[in-house]
């Protein structure tokens, strides 16, 4: 076929077109085919992130677990080591060292790297009393492509590293640094106002959450110090540690599904505001013992909301839909006591022949769904069902 000059433009034209269709298809196509390849840059929930979002970290950190050949701090000015799993409301994901020397300025127990790594995250908070200014600093320290560590209340840094990490944010802004450690090194000094908190997450850990994207970052990963540490130095950390009961480093995950158990929040809210938690686990010392936390007597009406239940019964682990009311009588208990120079567990003996200071009424509706009622200064005998005061909470809210 001969075609005209008419025809050999429209044939240019159209053969041009498709080119340009098909560049344009190939484009999209390596765009998605690089997106769906992108390494993962951490959880959406903004509240929680990634403290080592920077994808272009070159340093050639270790793959998985790896062991700690230093410990978090000097252990000769720990007092005790506080587990994780405090019910304020959720279980803590952090850990506390309680040292020996609040108030003492300048503080001189050092904090160390517990492995090489990187500080990869750092900031302050700074805040004035009656007593002067005052500046609290943290830190995230990177070991392994998996492991890292959050501590707080971090005294001051030591003037090599500061100078390293340069101008800091106020007021817990992040800043994202580069700074390589070395195992023993000194990064900085206890707070004189607080106790030291650890906290180390470990990217590798599966918890039992039900719904683990409605926990935080740290939460969802959060892993014991102690089963990153070989004898002695794990048998002096857990000499410290005032917690008797296994695991001695404490617990965050109790949820069971179908369970009266774990962590729930108010139905119809999907926010990070403690006063929509509720939880019903075992304490963070006593670990035989149930707790129960309220986040909505708490911060909502500034009353107490950490309880111990009265008898210890029945076991939450076991308590579902079929089980209908149940009543759980609270008590209010300390931590622990001092004695001379350190903290020491509590003599619970006669905890159960303590008066209550009130009562909640619990009910599982569904496996996912569970009515809460507090009744204060009443007792169970006082309380024959639910009033128009109740909440619902979900496992999914």
């Amino acid at each position: 076929m001969i075609l005209s000059d008419r025809g050999k433009v429209d044939l240019r034209r159209t053969i041009i077109a498709r080119l340009v269709l098909f560049s344009c298809c190939m484009i999209v196509v390596l765009f998605l085919s690089c997106k769906g390849e992108s390494p993962v840059e951490g959880p959406t929930d903004t509240n929680d992130p990634d403290p080592n979002p920077n994808t272009s970290d070159t340093y050639p950190y270790p793959d998985g677990k790896i062991f700690f050949t230093s410990p978090p701090l000097g252990l000769d000015g720990v007092l005790i080591f506080e587990p994780m799993g405090l019910l304020d409301v959720i279980p803590e994901s952090h850990a506390g060292a309680h040292h020996n020397e609040i108030d003492v300025t300048p503080t001189t127990i050092p904090i160390y790297a517990m492995a090489d790594g990187q500080i990869v995250n750092a900031g302050k908070q700074v805040f004035q009393n009656h007593n002067g200014l005052f500046v609290d600093y943290w830190m995230t320290v990177q070991y392994s492509t998996t492991i890292s560590t959050k501590l707080g209340h971090v005294g001051r840094f030591t003037e090599d590293i500061l100078t390293q990490l340069g101008d800091l944010g106020e007021n817990r802004a992040n800043e994202e640094v580069r700074v390589p450690v070395f195992a023993g090194d000194t990064l900085g000094y206890v707070y004189e106002r607080s106790a030291f908190d650890i906290g180390i997450t470990d990217e590798s850990l599966e918890l039992d959450y039900i719904y683990p994207e409605f926990h935080g970052w740290e939460d969802r990963y959060s892993a014991r110090l102690t089963d990153y540490f070989h004898p002695p130095l794990l048998d002096a950390i857990l000499e410290k540690c005032i917690r008797t009961d296994k695991p001695r480093w404490g617990k965050v995950d109790y949820d069971v599904p179908g369970k009266l158990v774990g962590t729930w929040f108010l139905q119809g809210t999907n926010d990070d505001s403690d006063s929509t938690h509720f939880a019903i686990a075992y304490h963070h010392i006593y670990g035989t013992r149930i707790g129960l936390s309220d986040g909505f007597a708490r911060y909502a009406l500034g009353e107490s909301s950490m309880f111990m239940v009265k008898g210890n019964n029945p076991k939450p682990e076991t308590i579902g839909q079929e089980d209908g009311f149940i009543k759980y009588e609270v008590l209010n208990v300390g931590q622990w006591q001092r004695l001379n120079d350190t903290f020491v567990q509590l003599d619970l003996s006669g905890v159960d022949t303590l008066a209550a200071v009130g009562t909640y009424l619990l009910q599982m509706l569904g496996p996912e769904t569970l009515k809460v009622e507090r009744f204060f200064g009443q007792t169970a005998d006082d309380v024959s069902g639910f009033t128009d005061n109740f909440r619902l909470y979900a496992r999914k809210p």
